[in-house]
């Protein structure tokens, strides 16, 4: 039977170009607008956003531990 391992790993490839593209991008904007404030504000988003797109699996084990101390 056919698995979407490989199609999984090129889509996550790919979003891992796109987001780092977008990244800077967003910063030769900010630098382009002499702003600071918008800087560290793509800055910070970046890094949560990061997480999601280069990490998923500390996000699950983040969520998981989360929900045993919430108790759900």
């Amino acid at each position: 039977m056919p698995t979407t391992d490989g199609l999984k790993e090129w889509f996550l490839g790919e979003a891992q170009n796109i987001f780092v593209i977008c990244f800077i991008i967003a910063m030769v904007y900010a630098l382009w607008k002499r702003s600071l404030a918008l800087g560290v504000t793509f800055i910070v988003v970046g890094a949560v956003i990061g997480i999601f797109v280069f990490a998923p699996e500390a996000m699950q084990s983040l969520a998981e531990a989360l929900r045993g101390q919430l108790g759900f």
